[in-house]
């Protein structure tokens, strides 16, 4: 896995803000709404293509065209050319579920690009119709969604569109939506065809009309491995409302006009669903005005946990990153280590605030950094440092904690794990663990503590879930914790709590998931899957499994074959003729 390692400079930076890429991942953008317009939610005095704001918000998150990571046409590409990306987004708008929408050979490539492990997002008002008039088995097996209602008269004119307040697939957002226009029309509401719940199916988007919500406008598939030949290794996400017609009518950061709250807010959407599609980068920040090996060990509990990250080394009188580059990560982790003082500035925070602000996550590791800003004996978030008090929901004690032992508490999300529901640092730090508390959050409150073991009215650190971000906050520097506890508590941290999926990644031009299947070495109309310890087969004859040596470990047969008593590890084949009576090899790694 390809990381970038960089010292940033004020030059740099401004560099970076043009150049910034994904590592081997590309995005296909299927223009398919037959060049209709809507009214841009940003200037309704102009109209624009239903593909515009998704492009825009692809951009600030760094896929362009310029960049050659993003492509955007009117046709699908053909299987097997179609592997190239990453992730497809199909782009309908308010097109009738009379018309073409898709055609037998695009259905055709999808289900191929899905079977392979590609990701599809689709959206449009009158999709769900179509494909369940014309093509039922795709939309109840490639995104576990039936055809509720098809909107019609009845549901018509809707002005406000919710994140579904049971659903952990993303933040709480409101989008108002152009009431009385063309793409509010006779939206289709989905149904939960396999009857599968989180983390399989989310329905993840409500809209009102007329004083109710009805579910749902927007859901999301990642199949469960144990349903056999129901089981494909991609993901989708399907929205019966379009992209480019969201508006943001909450408060923001106030010197931002409406059209620019708009546009970074459906950027955090957008950011969301890629992150289910396993395409959301990591910036590590290192501002302890050390050399860059003081954080070898954080970066390897990254790499060893799959998360993607670029590193920037800050050194003590260097800027902070502008939110423009800071928009296209998913999570930021600021590590500041144990120096006395803290090099970020007050006007350092200004853009990861703006960042928090529009749906960033945040974990912050150090004892400076509230040592610092924090008012000790000053219980009021007026009165405390706003990028800790309000962002961080961080009021700080002291930093007189000398113990090197901290526990979780028993309803923090890290109890349920053995190493991170006690952790200890491997030596004392010459300044001292920060003793902070929480501010109380107003809603949606999430705190999970960690206490000094021994004075547990201490608490070393802090998380809190808020509106629109998620924040973790430790008083105590990575480098000096036992390396188990530091890679599980990253592990739980991003799993847990900022709700990724670090088994799954999606496909790349240079190097796909080790799961996925090989699509050059897989015969026509034949089955290869591994997942769970089991290999499925499907129309494939003399079957069998060995090892990078070629020992025969297995004879398999059609269907499900379990090798989870195999306690080998390493790279598998499995050997077989396809229906052409051609001998194939199909490779998997097993942990």
């Amino acid at each position: 896995m390809k990381k970038i390692f960089l010292s940033v400079t004020i030059f740099l930076i401004s560099l970076l803000l043009f150049s910034q890429n994904f590592t081997g991942v590309k995005i296909f953008v299927f223009d398919n709404d037959s060049g209709l317009k809507l009214r841009d939610p940003d200037n309704p005095d102009r109209f624009i293509g239903y593909e515009a704001n998704l492009l825009q918000s692809f951009s600030l998150i760094g896929f362009s065209v310029d960049s050659n990571n993003l492509r955007s046409d009117y046709s699908l590409p053909q299987y097997p050319d179609i592997l190239e990306y990453g992730a497809v987004f199909i782009v309908c708008g308010h097109r009738s579920a009379s018309s073409n929408l898709l055609s037998s050979q695009d259905i055709i490539t999808l289900s191929r690009y899905l079977d392979n492990g590609g990701c599809v997002y689709i959206e449009g008002n009158n999709i769900a119709e179509f494909l369940n008039a014309n093509y039922v088995d795709f939309l109840n097996q490639y995104f576990n969604n039936f055809l509720l209602n098809n909107g019609g008269s009845q549901y018509s004119y809707i002005e406000t569109i919710f994140t579904d307040t049971v659903s952990t697939f993303c933040r709480q957002y409101k989008f108002v939506y152009p009431s009385g226009t063309f793409p509010d029309f006779s939206i289709d509401v989905l149904g939960n065809y396999h009857g599968l719940g989180e983390p399989y199916y989310f329905p993840f988007l409500v809209y009102e009309a007329k004083g109710k919500l009805y579910r749902s406008t927007a859901t999301a598939y990642t199949p469960p491995e144990s349903k056999g030949i129901l089981y494909f290794p991609g993901r989708t996400v399907m929205s019966t409302t379009d992209f480019s017609a969201y508006s943001y009518p909450l408060q923001g950061t106030k010197e931002l006009p409406d059209s620019t709250k708009n546009i970074l807010i459906r950027t955090s959407y957008l950011r969301d669903i890629l992150k289910f599609f396993g395409i959301g980068r990591t910036l590590v920040i290192q501002d302890d005005g050390q050399v860059a090996k003081r954080t070898y060990e954080l970066l390897k509990a990254l790499d060893q946990n799959k998360i993607d990250y670029t590193y920037l080394n800050l050194k003590e009188t260097e800027n902070y990153p502008s939110y423009d580059y800071l928009s296209k990560f998913s999570t930021v982790i600021l590590y500041t280590g144990e120096m006395g003082e803290p090099f970020i500035l007050p006007q350092d925070t200004f853009s990861l605030q703006r960042y928090l602000t529009y749906g960033g996550n945040i974990i912050v590791s150090g004892e400076n950094l509230a040592q610092s800003y924090g008012v000790p004996e000053q219980n009021y978030q007026k009165d405390e440092f706003p990028f800790l008090a309000y962002y961080l929901w961080v009021d700080y004690i002291s930093s007189t904690y000398d113990d090197i032992y901290f526990t979780a508490d028993k309803f923090s999300i890290y109890a349920s794990n053995s190493y991170t529901s006690l952790i200890k640092q491997t030596e004392s730090t010459s300044s001292n663990v920060d003793y902070v508390y929480p501010f109380p959050r107003d809603t949606f409150v999430t705190v999970n503590y960690y206490l000094g073991n021994l004075k547990e009215s201490t608490i070393a650190g802090v998380n809190n879930i808020a509106t629109t971000h998620r924040s973790v906050f430790f008083g105590f520097p990575f480098e000096y914790l036992d390396y188990d506890n530091l890679y599980n508590i990253i592990n739980v941290t991003f799993t847990k709590f900022f709700k990724y999926d670090l088994k799954f990644t999606t496909l790349r031009s240079n190097e796909n998931n080790i799961k996925n299947e090989d699509p050059k070495k897989v015969g026509k109309k034949t089955k290869i899957l591994y997942a769970n310890n089991k290999i499925y087969i499907e129309n494939a004859t003399s079957a069998k499994l060995i090892d990078c040596l070629g020992n025969t470990i297995k004879i398999l047969k059609d269907g499900e074959n379990d090798i989870s008593y195999i306690s080998k590890t390493g790279v598998f084949f499995v050997i077989y003729k396809d229906k052409m009576n051609s001998l194939r090899a199909y490779k998997f790694f097993k942990m």
